[in-house]
Order: structure tokens, then sequence, then C-alpha cells
């Protein structure tokens, strides 16, 4: 008696037609909130991809409530970046960590 021993093998692959969202935001620097202090900062880099509808909004956000750049107290925050048409396109959340007596007294 003969055995056989057959292999089948599929191939497929997935392709899909959405579209792929290209457009970057990094925080390139975190400054360090002073003690007591609403004093810490983001500083970001974006990279708009062509197809990008202006105009920019870039928001910063911690539980719900917005924050201005520059005013922000120790937390965690999440920098969102909106198009023209009010899409939120990318989202980041960074850590604003607080800075010592020694660090603060140097930035006045």
């Amino acid at each position: 008696m003969k055995s056989f021993i057959i292999l089948l093998a599929w191939v497929f692959s997935i392709h899909t037609t959405a579209p792929i969202n290209t457009t970057s935001l990094k925080v390139t620097s975190v400054e360090m909130a002073c003690p007591e202090a609403s004093n810490g900062y983001f500083e970001v880099a974006i990279d708009y991809q062509p197809d990008f509808v202006f105009p920019a909004e870039l928001i910063i956000s911690k539980g719900g409530q917005e924050f201005e750049n520059g005013f922000l107290p120790v937390g965690e925050y999440c920098l969102s970046l909106t198009n023209g048409k009010g899409d939120t396109v990318v989202e980041v959340c960074q850590q604003i960590v607080e800075g010592s007596e020694a660090r603060c007294a140097e930035k006045k």
C-alpha cells in the first residue's frame, strides 16, 4: 500500500482602499512646569501632507478642558491636530513634569 501526502497552499493578500493618514505631529521638546506654577509648554513639529485641508488648529487638552501652550501645569495632556473640516487628524499625548526649584530659578 502506497501513501501520498498532498500539500495545499493557499496564497492570499489583503488590500485596503482606505486612505492612510500620514500627516504627523511630533513633540520635539517639553519644558517642565515650575513648582506651584503653570508655565510648562510643548514644542512640536508638524509634517503636513499635500492633501491636508487648512486651516489647522492645535488643541491641547487635559480631562476635557483646553489649555494654552506656555501656561501648562503639571499633568498629562493630549495634543490634537484638526483640519479645516474640524476633523481630528492626529493626536499625541505627553506629560508635563514638575521642574526643580534650582531649574526654575535659572529660568528667571
